[in-house]
């Protein structure tokens, strides 16, 4: 009996001594952490131009915008989800942008809130589809998808483009503060540390977290409702 306990005891110290490592090693982005900074390191000495200030920089520029958008999808797949509408909705939202901007006379900033009106509205379908009536995300997103596309190239005709937008605005998504620093860093830095705290530090992450883990036992324990689905689908709209 005594040597059966201290077996456990001496079982349970050497999982919690190598538990921590164990554990590092089995995340999925630990190894695609890793592979990036060996790829990085294979590029530094493979070129000159690679590992400089001014090439990270424009990098972290061309990415950004990329990466705010996978914020928000990380929302949805961590409740189980997918969507397959973003990148058309982006697309859609950009035109009415400019259609709002050139053809309507609209300021710059009610044009913005147009674009962001319309992308709420794209994210609130594919949430009442796959929260209210229970149509699996992939077929709604699907769906959803050549319909935003088709729309955006109704609009366009597949040859109207929207340019010649001020700089002031333009600097936004092309220019660098202080000559140096995208300027859509900062932005992305705030994004990332707000849904870092909605994930980790809020009732609203906890509830997407039991929906991922499981939606009927969440919606048993009275944690989230249907709408909690719903909600990362909308935000991710207005993304």
């Amino acid at each position: 009996m005594y040597d059966s306990i201290s077996s456990d005891l001496q079982r349970a110290i050497d999982t919690r001594s190598h538990g921590l490592v164990a554990r590092v090693l089995s995340l999925q982005a630990f190894w695609v952490l890793a592979a990036a900074l060996l790829a990085a390191v294979i590029l530094s000495f493979a070129t000159d131009a690679f590992a400089t200030p001014q090439n990270l920089f424009n990098v972290t520029r061309n990415f950004a915008f990329v990466v705010i958008v996978a914020i928000g999808m990380t929302a949805v797949i961590i409740t189980g989800g997918i969507d397959l509408s973003v990148g058309a909705m982006m697309g859609l939202a950009a035109i009415l942008f400019g259609v709002a901007w050139r053809d309507w006379g609209l300021p710059l900033p009610a044009a913005a809130i147009v674009s962001l009106l319309v992308g709420l509205a794209g994210g609130g379908l594919n949430a009442l589809l796959v929260a209210r009536f229970g149509i699996p995300p992939l077929i709604v997103t699907l769906g959803t998808l050549s319909l935003f596309r088709g729309v955006a190239e109704g609009i366009t005709q597949g040859a109207v483009n929207y340019t010649g937008f001020p700089a002031r605005f333009l600097a936004l998504g092309q220019g660098y503060l202080g000559g140096v620093v995208p300027a859509q860093l900062p932005i992305f830095l705030a994004v990332l540390a707000g849904y870092i705290l909605l994930l980790h530090r809020s009732v609203i992450g906890r509830a997407l977290y039991a929906i991922g883990f499981g939606p009927d036992g969440a919606r048993y324990a009275k944690a989230v409702r249907n709408r909690g689905c719903a909600h990362p689908r909308v935000r991710l709209g207005g993304a």
